[in-house]
């Protein structure tokens, strides 16, 4: 029962292990652990020697989680550093100032690094039978965002115009076949 003349001597804690944060990301991370995300990010990505460089793989899975449990910036995985979300996601969780080291760290060359760290792990999912077999795969990619007047325009946080673009990407293994 609470005490109703002295609130303030209730006490909160979140420090039990069996805590998790964002218990629904244990399919995606058991997803991402048994195709090797984090491994292939680690063997592709190679920072050189700027500070975020080390456990790239660990990084990148705490920013997928983050993102796909709805965070729009890097203080959002903070909420993972919380009981045994660790256990769930298959990774060290690292703070947010470490994760803002690692990004600022990336040049343009390391957008190719990544791109090859998604191929192969794409191939992979298809290996394990994710794809459509023998059939042509084409991945349609539609960002349009259009011109909007005023804040009042529903998704629209600031007035603006951006340009859409749609992507159709043949896979390798795909031999051609686009």
């Amino acid at each position: 029962m609470l005490p109703r003349n002295h609130p303030d001597r209730i006490h909160v804690a979140f420090d039990d292990h069996r805590l998790v944060a964002n218990a629904g990301l244990l399919l995606p991370a058991t997803l991402a652990r048994r195709l090797g995300l984090s491994e292939l990010v680690d063997r592709h990505l190679d920072l050189g020697d700027a500070l975020g460089r080390a456990n790239v793989g660990d990084k990148l899975m705490t920013l997928v989680a983050s993102a796909l449990a709805g965070g729009d910036c890097i203080d959002d995985a903070d909420a993972f550093r919380a009981g045994g979300t660790e256990q769930v996601l298959g990774c060290t969780v690292k703070a947010p100032p470490t994760l803002g080291t690692s990004l600022r760290s990336f040049k343009r060359g390391h957008v190719r690094q990544l791109d090859r760290a998604s191929r192969e792990l794409v191939a992979q999912a298809w290996a394990a039978g994710a794809g459509p077999r023998d059939a042509p795969l084409t991945i349609g990619l539609d960002s349009t965002i259009f011109e909007t007047h005023g804040l009042a325009n529903e998704g629209s946080r600031r007035p603006g115009c951006t340009l859409g673009m749609a992507i159709t990407r043949c896979y390798p293994w795909s031999q051609g076949r686009c």
